[in-house]
């Protein structure tokens, strides 16, 4: 860029992703020319000191520049300072929009084990033979395992006693286990939780099978990379024929990401407002 006023505009103008100048040029050509639409979202590692030249053969000019600045009370300077630099650092992580995109999620899985259960009913009814309703049904139990395993986020399903009877790969791959390593198990055999942890999570199950409400909730969990993940828990009742308990459907959301997101806009805005004071 040519100048700093060239730069700025390209940024306000996005031809550009980001420009980087001095914190107090910046911030007054952001002032000067009236943008509303550049915000300082970060700092470096560099930094500048203002102050007066003078010509060498000018030292008496100088010690009156020294004196004339130490007089000038500390909040005074702060005052001239935050005329000229105004910085204001905007963050924000849009979390209302996430849940909702999390609760969509559980919601399209409910979706499709209902449409397959449904389906599955109508089919064994209207199919006369005994062994062509069994391989039809396989089928569609197939076609459930298959669209459950297209799915990011692990699900796992339990029965109406807590025991789990599937899973899909998202699931697999989180914990590092087959479906087949938890099937017929409670919460309560997976040994590598801390046992406080799975008494907290099979009583959550309990009572999601027992109110019939979905539960939401923020867990802490040891995937299988060794590194704790924050994690959104979405669980929710199944119901069989006549309202009774079939079981339930449990979705989990890793939003380690963007909680760093989150520290990293926190931290990159203090060093922001820490470099404007300074």
């Amino acid at each position: 860029m040519e100048n700093i006023e060239a730069g700025i505009r390209a940024v306000s103008q996005e031809r550009v992703d980001a420009y980087v100048d001095t914190l107090i040029s910046v911030s007054y050509t952001v002032q000067k020319l009236r943008l509303t639409n550049v915000m300082v979202s970060a700092t470096t590692e560099y930094s500048d000191e203002l102050g007066f030249g003078v010509r060498k053969d000018w030292a008496i000019l100088a010690r009156i520049l020294d004196k004339t600045l130490d007089a000038i009370p500390e909040q005074e300077k702060q005052a001239i300072q935050n005329r000229w630099v105004g910085i204001q650092v905007e963050w924000h992580i849009n979390w209302p929009f996430i849940r909702r995109v999390i609760a969509l999620v559980v919601g399209v899985s409910l979706v499709i084990l209902t449409l397959v259960v449904f389906w599955n009913r109508r089919l064994a009814r209207e199919v006369n033979s005994r062994k062509a309703a069994e391989a039809a049904l396989g089928d569609q139990l197939m076609l459930l395992e298959n669209l459950i395993d297209t799915l990011p986020n692990p699900i796992f399903i339990t029965d109406a006693d807590t025991r789990y009877t599937g899973c899909n790969r998202a699931y697999e791959t989180a914990f590092g286990v087959h479906r087949s390593d938890i099937a017929g198990k409670t919460i309560m055999d997976i040994l590598r939780l801390p046992e406080v942890k799975r008494r907290r999570l099979n009583a959550e199950d309990r009572r999601v099978l027992k109110e019939g409400k979905t539960l939401h909730s923020e867990v802490s969990l040891r995937f299988a990379d060794g590194r704790l993940h924050d994690t959104l828990f979405w669980k929710s009742p199944l119901r069989l024929s006549g309202g009774r308990p079939g079981g339930m459907l449990g979705v989990m959301v890793d939003i380690s990401d963007m909680k760093k997101m989150e520290a990293d806009i926190v931290e990159a805005r203090d060093r922001a407002e820490e470099a404007a004071r300074a």
